[in-house]
């Protein structure tokens, strides 16, 4: 925990001060200029923009989006340079260093690359099996040999809020245990365990790993169960970035059991009565290795702290925004094969500047009851990770951080509109929204997949929300510059970034006032509930439209502003303007219409698209392509 200072002693540095900070950290870009002489306003009150503030946000946009930055990818010099640059602004304010960090880092390993090395193999039931065919190895697995006899645990759970273990009962020690994957299911095909078409954490592969591992099992063979799962398909043998095992995990193919095991019937009598029926498998063995060869770096997350002042100085709000983009492009880019720089000035330079003002106002203002943590994550375009670090490695307790503000492509207001998402997530959030924006242009608004009063979604609060942390997303729309090249820094609306900080300063003033309440989680949605169970390999489909976050919410349809290259909906003619009103047999409405129906299609599949262009009606046909990220 921070200590506590009487308010006279925090240092509040001066505007020359941040006036020559900045400018030698943009180097040749122009000097920032001036900052409000005053505190924010209360909420009530009439909001004007400052000139100085404005182009203080367009400096620190234009440098982070700046060629020598490099696209602030992962591995890059350029990433370095702008975490290099965030700390030296959070010292010139004078800001506390956390709690076991590197001065205003928090470090860590990254893995940039992951190969399958040559002597990964699996023998099984006698049959050497072939690697990429009817086996292969998981990214989390631990690298290592392993031999034994076979059992089998059914879905391999324990979750004892539900009552069920499919290790109740069985020795599995020094042994190679096989189960399935996800989790039982009712007569409908949907979990026992979550409702709707969630899955509840247990059916996460980590959470498997570690259940088999704990149970002392030398390794951990995985298999699709054969109904209501689709095709039988071997998932990616490697990812970039993801947690490791303490045992070797395989995933073979349903064609590799021997006839002993009546997977279909195993799996059928589990489902019926939601009872494990787990059992040694006699005379069979499995023996192997698995050889992982990583790549490695370090990044770092940048934080820094204004401590509280009175009772509640010891509990903490955290306002943050992610500064890595994607460097020369890869798996993320909507450009692709193109290896030019993708600048990422709203996504998010524009949340990272927005961090940075909310930090010197604060400072100027003076301290708040409880205290502000600033929290710059790297490595959110790989997968949340640095905000996962965070809530994993917390350099101040989880259990005092009250609430987290997030800010992530708040760089293209549009008509005033700003999205929000978390408002559920708290029962105080619709009060402090709406006297917040009391006064301001703004035009709230709770529209699009993630995009809801839930606190799942696909950015840093995510983290948050999963630790059970009320969250709140402030995010401008998508667009057709999103992950490519062209996300420039001329483009970013600095007028409607500047009013994203006057709101958040008045959000974060009434974080640190109300009172501590419980997460509410009845309204995340049922797509990240799936992710953030931990099952995130599932092959989700994909139709390459980008909606058009702009539109009146109460018109039917999906209005779109393009489609991504070479996407399903771009070789069935579709671009921007046209409105989406039909797949198939499915009334699109909504934009949440759009990701239930491609929450339960497959890629592959064939659809028939029926949408509006200037009023006339246009049927198409396009089969499905497949998600990346």
């Amino acid at each position: 925990m921070l200590a506590a200072e009487a308010p006279g002693q925090i240092k509040t540095a001066s505007m020359a001060r941040r006036l020559n900070v900045v400018a030698v950290a943009i180097l040749s870009y122009a000097t920032l200029l001036g900052g409000c002489q005053s505190s924010v306003p209360p909420a009530a009150a009439p909001w004007s923009a400052d000139a100085s503030e404005v182009r203080a946000l367009r400096q620190a946009v234009y440098y982070l989006a700046s060629d020598p930055l490099e696209g602030r990818g992962v591995g890059t010099h350029g990433l370095d340079e702008a975490a290099d640059f965030l700390a030296h602004h959070d010292r010139s304010l004078g800001l506390r260093t956390p709690p076991g960090c590197d001065g205003y880092f928090q470090p860590f390993v990254y893995t940039l690359a992951a190969t399958v090395g040559p002597r990964t193999s699996l023998e099984f039931a006698g049959t050497t099996l072939e690697r990429g065919k009817t086996y292969t190895s998981l990214p989390i697995s631990a690298s290592g040999d392993f031999t034994g006899p076979v059992v089998f645990v059914g879905y391999g759970i324990t979750d004892a809020s539900h009552g069920y273990d499919d290790y109740a009962g069985i020795d599995v020690r020094g042994k190679v245990v096989l189960a399935m994957r996800y989790e039982p299911l009712n007569d409908v095909g949907q979990s026992r365990f979550a409702s709707a078409r969630n899955w509840s954490a247990s059916s996460g592969l980590m959470v498997k790993a570690e259940n088999a591992a704990q149970h002392g099992a030398t390794a951990l063979l995985l298999v699709n169960p054969p109904k209501y799962h689709g095709y039988d398909l071997l998932l990616a043998p490697t990812l970039p970035q993801v947690p490791q095992a303490r045992l070797p995990v395989l995933q073979i193919k349903q064609t590799a059991l021997p006839k002993e095991i009546d997977l279909k019937a195993i799996q059928a009598r589990i489902d019926g009565d939601g009872k494990p029926n787990s059992f040694a498998l006699e005379q069979i063995t499995a023996s192997g290795a698995v050889d992982l060869i990583r790549k490695q770096t370090i990044v770092k997350n940048v934080i820094a702290c204004l401590p509280g002042f009175g009772p509640h100085a010891d509990e903490y709000v955290v306002i943050g925004a992610h500064y890595d983009h994607l460097g020369h492009g890869g798996p993320g880019s909507m450009a692709f094969g193109s290896k030019a720089i993708h600048h990422g000035a709203d996504d998010n330079a524009s949340g990272t500047a927005a961090v940075m003002e909310l930090a010197d106002r604060l400072t100027r203002a003076g301290r708040l009851q409880r205290s502000i943590v600033f929290c710059n994550f790297t490595a959110e375009e790989e997968g949340l990770i640095g905000s996962a670090y965070f809530v994993n490695h917390p350099p101040v307790p989880l259990s005092k951080i009250v609430a987290m503000l997030n800010l992530d492509m708040v760089g293209r207001i549009r008509d005033e509109r700003l999205y929000i998402g978390g408002a559920g997530t708290c029962d105080a959030f619709d009060s402090i929204l709406a006297s917040a924006d009391a006064g301001l242009p703004l035009k709230l608004k709770e529209s699009g997949p993630y995009i809801g009063r839930g606190g799942f979604g696909p950015s840093d609060h995510m983290s948050f929300a999963r630790k059970r942390i009320p969250v709140l997303f402030l995010f401008s729309g998508m667009h057709a510059d999103y992950h490519t090249p062209s996300d420039t820094a001329e483009k970013v609306n600095y007028d409607g970034i500047d009013e994203a900080v006057a709101l958040s300063t008045r959000i974060l003033d009434a974080m640190a006032t109300m009172r501590t309440e419980p997460y509410i989680a009845k309204f995340d949605s049922m797509a990240a509930m799936a992710a953030a169970a931990g099952d995130t390999s599932q092959r989700r489909a994909a139709l390459g439209v980008i909606p058009d976050y702009g539109t009146d919410d109460t018109t039917p349809g999906v209005k779109i502003m393009g489609t991504h290259p070479g996407s399903p909906a771009e070789q069935a003619g579709m671009r921007g303007g046209d409105i989406l009103i039909d797949i198939g047999e499915t009334r699109i409405d909504s934009l949440y219409d759009l990701e239930r129906f491609l929450e339960r299609a497959k890629p592959g599949d064939k659809v028939h698209l029926v949408f509006l262009r200037e009023r006339q009606r246009l049927e198409a046909s396009a089969v499905l392509g497949e998600r990346s990220g």
